[in-house]
């Protein structure tokens, strides 16, 4: 999976937020759309271990960044639940969104 973040956007204050994030819906004893049982096989794991970025170039357009999103071997499934459900909504909310969007695969 693909992102595109605007230039502008600090990767460093994507990562904490996704970090604060991560550590929030850990936190929370029932949280929405997510089961209780999958949680605990991502709850070890860092928030940037569920779903990390890593840098690929310019975007589609040149004021953005593609990142490659990586998600946990371990539970990739649920690691992309959680990216698609919280973490991503999440971050859009905060800087905004247009600021970090889906970009297609470059295959």
């Amino acid at each position: 999976m693909r992102i595109a973040i605007h230039e502008k956007i600090d990767i460093g204050d994507v990562r904490a937020e996704m970090d604060r994030a991560w550590k929030d819906l850990l936190a929370d004893p029932a949280p929405s759309g997510f089961s209780a049982a999958a949680l605990d096989e991502l709850r070890p794991l860092q928030g940037r271990q569920v779903a990390g970025l890593q840098a690929e170039g310019h975007g589609l357009d040149p004021l953005t960044i593609a990142y490659l999103i990586a998600f946990a071997p371990v539970a990739a499934e649920i690691a992309k639940d959680v990216w698609t459900n919280f973490l991503l909504p999440r971050l859009r909310k905060k800087f905004g969104d247009d600021a970090i969007r889906d970009e297609p695969d470059r295959r």
